[in-house]
Parts: C-alpha cells; sequence; structure tokens
C-alpha cells in the first residue's frame, strides 16, 4: 500500500512539472512575485529603456547627445538583448499624446462582450471608424448598485503603431506588448494595444501537437484513477440535488444575461438616439474650415455635448467672435480668457467657447 502511494505522489509531482512548462510565460509572469518588464519608450527623437519588476523600475538605457546614430542603434540592440527578461515581456511604449483616452460607462459584462462593445462605440465616441484604431481598456470602477461599469478606453491609429513597430524592428527586436505611458510615469504601462493587431496563427508543431496529445493521456489516467478512488455508489437524493441546485444557478445566470443585453440595448439605442440629435463632428470641422480666415490657426479642439472648445493663435483674435456667431451651426460664441500676445509667433492667443444648434432648438 506504502509503494502504490508513493507511485502515486511522485506521478502526480512529475505530471505538474510537466503542465507548467506548458502554461505560456506571460501566464506564468502574472503569478510570479512580481511582473517582469522591459519597457522601451519611443520618442520623435529619444528612445529611454526601464526595466520593472513589480512596481521596481530601473533605467537601463539612455542615449546621449554625443551618441551617432550608428553607435545609438547599437546600443539599443546590446540593451534591449542583455535586459530582456527570461519571463517577463518587452513592451514598446508609445507616448501618451499619441492615443485618445476617453471615459465610457456601460452595463456589466463579461470582458469579451464588454470589448465588442467598446468595438462597435469607437465610431461614435472618437473620430476614427474602429477599422483604423487599436485599443484596449482598462477598468476604472464598477457600480454595482446601477450594474454599470466605467472604464478608460485607449485609441491609438494603426498607422501609428505599424510606423513604430517598423522602427523597432530595425533594432532586430520584437516586442511582445504595445502600450502608451509616460517616460517619466510612476507606473509600469497597463493597456495592450497588441490586442487589436491581427497576426498569422502558427501552424502547431510536431512537438506541440505530441504534448497536446501527452497532456489530453495524463488527463484520461488521471480520470481512471480518480474513478477508482471514489465511492462506488452514492446516494440518490444527493445527486438530484446536485443537478436541481445547477439548474438553478443556469436559469440565474440566463436571467441576469438577459437582463444585461437589455441594457445594453437600451444603452446602444441611447447613443444611436444622441448621435442623430448631434451634428457630427466632422460637419462642426467642416464649419470651422470654412468659417476661420487663413492667419488662424487651432492647436485644441474638443466637443462635449453640446459645446465647442477651441484653442489657437490668430492675427487677428477678436474677429472671431463675430465669424463664429455669423454661422448658423454655431451659438454664445465667447473667450473663456483673455486674448494673449505670443511673442515667439507675434500672434495673438485665444481661448473660445461656443454652443453647437441642431434643428428644431437652440442647442443639443
Amino acid at each position: 500500500m506504502f509503494r502504490f502511494v508513493a507511485m502515486i505522489a511522485g506521478f502526480f509531482s512529475w505530471w505538474g512539472h510537466e503542465l507548467v512548462g506548458l502554461i505560456p510565460r506571460w501566464v506564468r509572469s502574472l503569478f510570479a512575485s512580481g511582473r517582469k518588464m522591459l519597457v522601451v519608450h519611443m520618442g520623435e527623437e529619444s528612445v529611454v529603456i526601464r526595466r520593472w519588476v513589480g512596481s521596481r523600475k530601473r533605467e537601463v538605457f539612455q542615449p546621449t547627445e554625443s551618441d551617432t546614430p550608428q553607435r545609438r542603434k547599437i546600443a539599443i540592440r546590446a540593451a534591449i538583448r542583455r535586459f530582456r527578461p527570461k519571463d517577463g515581456d518587452v513592451v514598446l511604449c508609445l507616448p501618451e499624446e499619441k492615443a485618445l483616452l476617453k471615459e465610457i460607462s456601460l452595463p456589466v459584462l463579461p470582458e469579451a462582450e464588454l470589448r465588442r462593445a467598446l468595438y462597435y462605440q469607437i465610431d461614435r465616441q472618437t473620430p476614427f471608424s474602429a477599422a483604423e484604431v487599436n485599443f484596449d481598456f482598462r477598468t476604472l470602477r464598477t457600480d454595482k448598485a446601477s450594474g454599470q461599469i466605467t472604464v478608460l478606453m485607449a485609441v491609438v491609429p494603426k498607422k501609428l503603431v505599424e510606423r513604430e513597430l517598423e522602427r523597432f524592428s530595425e533594432w532586430s527586436a520584437k516586442p511582445d506588448l504595445v502600450s502608451i505611458g509616460d517616460a517619466k510615469g510612476a507606473v509600469p504601462p497597463t493597456f495592450d494595444l497588441m490586442k487589436g493587431i491581427a497576426e498569422k496563427k502558427e501552424k502547431p508543431s510536431i512537438a506541440k501537437t505530441l504534448n497536446v496529445a501527452m497532456v489530453f493521456a495524463l488527463v484520461a489516467i488521471l480520470v481512471v484513477i480518480g474513478y477508482s478512488l471514489l465511492e462506488e455508489r452514492r446516494a440518490v437524493a444527493e445527486d438530484l440535488s446536485a443537478r436541481v441546485a445547477e439548474a438553478r444557478r443556469s436559469a440565474q445566470e440566463a436571467s441576469q444575461l438577459q437582463t444585461d443585453i437589455e441594457n445594453l440595448r437600451k444603452d446602444l439605442s441611447f447613443f444611436a438616439d444622441r448621435k442623430r440629435r448631434q451634428p457630427m463632428v466632422l460637419t462642426i470641422l467642416l464649419e470651422l474650415t470654412k468659417i476661420m480666415p487663413d492667419h488662424t490657426w487651432l492647436s485644441e479642439f474638443q466637443f462635449h455635448d453640446d459645446e465647442v472648445r477651441l484653442s489657437g493663435y490668430s492675427s487677428a483674435a477678436s474677429e472671431l467672435i463675430g465669424l463664429v456667431d455669423g454661422s448658423e451651426l454655431f451659438l454664445e460664441p465667447r473667450f473663456r480668457s483673455p486674448v494673449m500676445q505670443d511673442p515667439s509667433t507675434g500672434k495673438e492667443r485665444f481661448n473660445m467657447t461656443f454652443r453647437v444648434a441642431v434643428p428644431g432648438g437652440e442647442g443639443v
């Protein structure tokens, strides 16, 4: 009997060790003492590389002004190879200003359904179409009382991501993740924009096929061993009770799922109605293009509810109020702050706001 128990214990130890080897590296890293990442911050003119272990960071590379492009390229490639974590990820991190960040509230849904709902919100919540961007999100808060979840969605144009990946490939390396973040940030990047990048599926190799077959064989052996150790008979009452409890739980989950679906439909209908009542962002931009004089350009554009906020430079900022007020699409133009002379450009810097009118009423 003792020999039999020892054989079983040895089998489970070996089998567990083999299964751990089959778990993807990124999954194992989540359960380690601290997630390891090598974050490559890509700026327009500079590259900074930091190594993260949990919440601790260490700068491992920052180029100097005396470096030539060729020496800098060799140094970056060497730093990536040297500090690449064995049980972690290499992250291509874009500046936060390259991404559009937006908070969105939706009914509480499973992650896959929530991602699908956000995908259909991209063309309503941003000036891009879903096919033009990579996106990811993280949960900010969940209101159990109202059944609502608030997420922060990050959207980056695909062309920008592809361009930065091409730059990264010059160092003979490939990132595991593409994210956004501040090079001086106190926390590691959390977004994973690679989820929006379609990748070709590799054909399973013979070794992988054999590993999968071995896992199924081991599972079958475990089922046989476990079944032989179970009691031969079970009380009919306990079996029926378990089935009734399972059926009741499934019915409750189905009812909750139906409620969530109805809430999502109502929410999507709200956005559709809102969109029909509001002028499209492109309509507003087209009208501004028509009325703004050639000596004026914009540095900031914000549109929320029925209010538009503009910032920019002009040779005659005082004329802009009359031009905006003369448009049938805009109402109540005013400056949010005094007009200031910009000594570097010689033009007047302005900050103004106005409301957007819709047919049949004064505003949205």
